[in-house]
Order: structure tokens, then C-alpha cells, then sequence
């Protein structure tokens, strides 16, 4: 193991916090291994001033020999999908995962000794789907979760039950997507 003693997901203090002014500062060591996504939230911090989304810090409270406090990273935003049917268009409204990452650190870390449990990272993105269900459920409606996965990530989100976009589904043309792979989860099926 690259970590000296086990490290184990269900062993970390973890907190949920919305990215502000204030913890800019322990972002600067946060490393995921994708440039464009450590830029987001790094350096001038877009993470911060970004109005089409709400970005959030994924932190361990109880941080020890030299383990950085930032496990992870997220945004989200409204979105929706269009369906093309016989040339017209209807947009369904959907929540979307603008960005997701991991701190290179706490990478490929299994959650407990129980390897039914997954992963650290997958049990963060569940924790994750879990909130945006209960604003759904709350507050806005919306029966999907999209995403743009990196290709390299693509067999996670699978795991985790998205699926790639049907025919039927266009994907947004913004460039920052340019050669990720359109994803969705059904919240439907999760309830």
C-alpha cells in the first residue's frame, strides 16, 4: 500500500461544505491527476466565482501524518437534456454533475475491510446522489443525473448505474466536454 498503514474510507472524519473564500486556501493542495478540473478549483478559484454552479469541498476532519484534509471536489448545476423525437425537441429538466474528483491521495481507497462496501470515492458520489434526490424530492424536480464523464472514469459511473446517453438524447455542444462521454442516472430507479 502507497500509504504506509491502511487507510480505510470508513475510518475518515468526513464533511460536506460548500467551497468559499475561506477554504481556498486548503484547495491549493488538492490534486485529482486531470488539469482542467484542478484549475476549476485551484489558482483564481472558478469554483468560487462561477454563477451556473454551486461547488462544494469534500473534506477529512481528522487529518494525520501528512494526509491532506481535501478527499474531493464537486459542482453542481441545473441542466436538462433534450430529446430529439421525429424533429422536435423537448428539454427534460435534469441536475447535473459539472464536475467530480478525488484527490489523487485518496484515490483507490476501499471504503471498510468489507469490499462489498466500494470504494471511498464511490461511496462520496452516493452520498452525493443521496443530496441531490432529497432537493429534487424538495425543492426542484428533476428525474435525472447528467454528467460529462472523462473517459478514464467511464467504467466508475457505470458502476454507479449511469448509463451513456440513448440516441435519442443530445448531448450539450459547450467545448470544455469536448472528448467526455455524456452520462446519465435514472432517479427514478432509485427510490
Amino acid at each position: 500500500d502507497s500509504h504506509g498503514e491502511k487507510i480505510l474510507g470508513n475510518h475518515l472524519k468526513i464533511s460536506f461544505s460548500e467551497i468559499h473564500e475561506g477554504n481556498k486556501l486548503i484547495l491549493s493542495n488538492f490534486h485529482s491527476g486531470n488539469d482542467s478540473i484542478d484549475s476549476y478549483f485551484k489558482g483564481k478559484c472558478e469554483a468560487i466565482t462561477d454563477t451556473s454552479a454551486k461547488s462544494f469541498v469534500v473534506t477529512n476532519d481528522n487529518t494525520q501524518n501528512g494526509m491532506p484534509s481535501v478527499i474531493g471536489v464537486y459542482s453542481l448545476c441545473c441542466s436538462g437534456y433534450v430529446i430529439d423525437s421525429h424533429n422536435y425537441f423537448y428539454i427534460h429538466p435534469a441536475v447535473e454533475i459539472k464536475y467530480f474528483a478525488i484527490n489523487e491521495y485518496y484515490q483507490d481507497i476501499q471504503y471498510s475491510e468489507n469490499a462489498e462496501d466500494g470504494c471511498l470515492s464511490s461511496n462520496i458520489l452516493a452520498t452525493i446522489i443521496g443530496r441531490i434526490i432529497s432537493f429534487t424530492d424538495s425543492h426542484c424536480g428533476a428525474n435525472k443525473v447528467i454528467l460529462y464523464s472523462v473517459p478514464e472514469a467511464e467504467i466508475f459511473y457505470q458502476r454507479m448505474g449511469f448509463h451513456l446517453f440513448a440516441d435519442y438524447m443530445q448531448k450539450n455542444n459547450e467545448r470544455y466536454l469536448e472528448g467526455c462521454i455524456p452520462m446519465y442516472l435514472d432517479l427514478d430507479t432509485m427510490e
